[in-house]
């Protein structure tokens, strides 16, 4: 049921915003299809059946992953992607002993209580999705909006799938791109099957969808892991409705937001969702319960893609196996420790192979230095809001008692929030399973780690932490899930009432910013400070009153009442969306923020170009600066993605910012890496010049290039006549011109 609830709530969600029934249909049936596809494999290799729902959701997972190489083979081969995925069902199918155990009736029964867990976490998905991440995606074609950069990155990522893979950066052309890309391929692939556009694929459709399907995969594998299908719904609700659906809300101001934005990041919910698939695997393997025989073709699979999903995602299961090695070694279980240093050598050799043929050894500008996400996370950082460097003034004042007493709470803010709410499995060592324990800490706790040692100019060390995650949530669910089997229905009421009622009064709270009043001007760290400390207080005062009152509790479940405490407060940022309102809303942030929307003039201009534009087409732009005003002579913030994203064609030079030159670059003091100017000068004023001055040697180098377009922003006001007469005007309107290049 719960997955039917998902196909058509997100069907009924995508209706609604005003997506074409077409392309509705195209989209669901595909995913649908890779679904169906992943649960014969997955029913294959595993030699028995679980629940359709369990099933479909670890299918999705592994549907998802085999367009990776059905892909490569449609780009480089000519072979219709659709035809292997076909082709491997139908082997599977072909074998008498795995027809018997895919091919399975299973008659209706009344849903359980775990059953149920999973519908609701469904429903909030699909509630945070109209609440507020539809309100700035919808309609786009047809009204003025801002986005958020990283999603128009991932819009020109989606439609440069379409040309190759590896991909390259679309924002300039022929430049290598060291970037996890899967989610965008994924997209691509399901897109052009189901003949969906790709703006209504990464604006409309795959959000619900995704991030749905992920939740539910986290409770299958949850459920084989842990041996318990309550433990699976536990660690679903602990890894999804703990803020990562919700994520950054007006609780901004206090560290509840360890993993937000899966709106503008579809590669880390990709990454949860194939690793979702591959962690049950690798468990049943190091059992003994599979063979190397069947676990491995699909393991290597999955770790290929885990690769180009996100590099945080292996190697924080690489942790995970590391910890599982020493720990069987030292407990002299030889057997599995030879497994297990299987398992790990496959992940460092996939590691090694992607960090060779698709990032070329690149580091992506991450470097060692600790808590520079703390300091981030609290917005102390004055250096060009997210360079890598600490601050000089907190290195000059560190033995200031201010300073230090600052830094401290820094850290303790950070591990309330991180934590606190995966205590009980750190705690209780994840059931003390001699497997299961040592694999998930590890994981979950490498994750931590490296976000507390690492940091990177865009903030995404905060990406191991958020792929450790889940691990950390299953260890909890391990405890959690036997204390409540074992607690009688009155003190099952009373707890789901109590987190319920406590998730909707922190809802409340910070609607009408109780806290916030507070501070009205945050000016200084030490205000700030103030204001995260004022929910911190408020939220050990109510945990320990909740410890005070049930510690001498004959229920182990009552007893966890102070960790529902932490964990309503984090179901309520989620919460705090569901509810339509212009208030503490990611739409209402966003445009308040980005001072340069994408309008009516913009979105023609794109329009022609995707539609009239050859595929493999380049197109001079002097759209480079995401803020109005800015120019290349002052401080031009290259985040400008707009004409990759919806034109869908490459550009000579556009926003340069996501470019591995600029992120492994030195920072300069004071200047983020947004802000780092263009690696290649002389091709910069080539393409410049073309706009400018219009002169037949820059053309014909251009053409040679490729490009046979020209997009002007007219408001720039630096368009020569001359381009006139070179060049077909395509389209003129007060802001864009479109001019087609006579390149013989």
């Amino acid at each position: 049921m719960p997955f039917l609830v998902l196909v058509l709530g997100c069907a009924l969600v995508a209706l609604v915003q005003g997506v074409a029934p077409g392309d509705v249909v195209g989209w669901f049936g595909v995913q649908v299809a890779l679904c169906a596809a992943g649960l014969v494999v997955v029913r294959t290799v595993r030699g028995s059946v679980r629940g359709l729902t369990h099933d479909l959701a670890l299918g999705g997972a592994v549907g998802s992953a085999l367009l990776l190489p059905t892909w490569w083979a449609q780009l480089h081969l000519g072979l219709p992607c659709w035809i292997p995925v076909a082709g491997l069902v139908l082997v599977c199918l072909a074998l008498p002993s795995a027809r018997r155990r895919v091919l399975v009736r299973q008659g209706w029964r009344r849903p359980g209580g775990a059953e149920w867990s999973s519908v609701l976490l469904v429903l909030l998905v699909l509630g945070w999705t109209v609440g507020d991440f539809t309100r700035w995606t919808a309609h786009w074609q047809t009204e003025t909006r801002t986005y958020y950069q990283d999603v128009l990155f991932n819009l020109s990522l989606t439609s440069e799938a379409h040309r190759a893979l590896p991909l390259t950066l679309p924002q300039a052309a022929g430049e290598a791109l060291p970037y996890h890309w899967f989610a965008n391929v994924a997209m691509a692939a399901v897109g052009e099957l189901g003949r969906v556009p790709d703006t209504v694929v990464v604006l409309q459709l795959w959000y619900p969808f995704v991030t749905g399907l992920t939740a539910l995969a986290i409770a299958a594998a949850g459920r084989e892991v842990l041996r318990s299908e309550a433990a699976g719904a536990w660690a679903a609700w602990i890894a999804m409705g703990w803020t990562a659906v919700g994520g950054m809300t007006r609780l901004t101001e206090t560290p509840m937001t360890m993993v937000q934005n899966g709106w503008a990041s579809p590669s880390m919910t990709y990454a949860i969702l194939v690793s979702m698939a591959l962690l049950p695997l690798v468990v049943a393997q190091l059992r003994g319960e599979l063979g190397w025989g069947r676990t491995l073709p699909l393991g290597a699979l999955l770790m290929m893609v885990l690769t180009v999903a996100k590099t945080t995602a292996l190697p924080v299961l690489g942790g995970g196996l590391l910890a599982l090695a020493i720990t069987a070694a030292w407990r002299r279980k030889w057997p599995l420790a030879a497994r297990t240093t299987g398992w790990g050598v496959l992940a460092l050799l996939a590691l090694l192979a992607a960090r060779c043929a698709v990032y070329g050894g690149s580091t992506d500008g991450l470097a060692v230095q600790p808590f520079s996400y703390v300091w981030r996370l609290l917005a102390l950082s004055h250096d060009g809001g997210l360079a890598r460097a600490v601050p000089r003034w907190v290195l000059d004042a560190w033995g200031t008692p201010g300073s230090a007493v600052i830094m401290l709470m820094g850290i303790a803010a950070w591990c309330v929030g991180t934590i606190l709410v995966v205590w009980p499995g750190i705690r209780g060592l994840a059931g003390r399973d001699p497997v299961v324990a040592p694999l998930l800490l590890g994981a979950g706790l490498l994750g931590l780690l490296l976000t507390t040692v690492l940091a990177h100019p865009g903030t995404s060390e905060v990406f191991f932490l958020r792929a450790g995650f889940p691990y950390l949530a299953m260890a909890t669910a391990a405890v959690l899930a036997p204390a409540w089997s074992a607690a009688g229905p009155r003190s099952r009421r009373g707890w789901v009432l109590a987190v319920c009622a406590g998730a909707l009064a922190w809802t409340v709270m910070a609607r009408l910013e109780v806290l916030e009043r507070l501070l009205h001007d945050v000016t200084t760290p030490a205000e700030r400070m103030l204001r995260i400390t004022a929910y911190l207080v408020v939220l050990a005062g109510i945990a320990l009153a909740a410890w005070l009152l049930t510690r001498r509790s004959s229920s182990a479940l009552v007893r966890w009442a102070a960790w529902a405490v932490v964990f309503s407060a984090g179901v309520g940022t989620a919460l705090g969306h569901v509810v339509v309102t212009d208030q503490s809303s990611i739409a209402s942030h966003i445009r308040v923020e980005n001072r340069s929307p994408t309008g009516p003039d913009q979105l023609e201009a794109a329009a022609l170009l995707r539609d009239q534009a050859g595929l493999d087409d380049v197109v001079v732009t002097d759209t480079h600066c995401l803020w109005p005003g800015q120019t290349l002579a002052t401080e031009c913030d290259a985040r400008s993605f707009w004409v990759t994203a919806f034109g869908g064609r490459r550009t000579l030079v556009s926003g340069w910012a996501y470019g591995r030159r600029v992120l492994s670059a030195p920072v300069t003091k004071g200047r983020g890496y947004a802000t780092m100017p263009f690696w290649d000068q002389p091709l910069l004023r080539l393409n410049d010049r073309v706009i400018e001055q219009a002169r037949t040697d820059d053309l014909a180098a251009v053409c040679r290039m490729g490009a046979r377009w020209v997009l002007d922003d007219t408001r720039l006001g630096r368009t020569s006549p001359r381009l006139a007469d070179v060049a077909d005007l395509e389209l003129s309107s007060p802001q864009v011109r479109v001019y087609h290049l006579r390149c013989g």
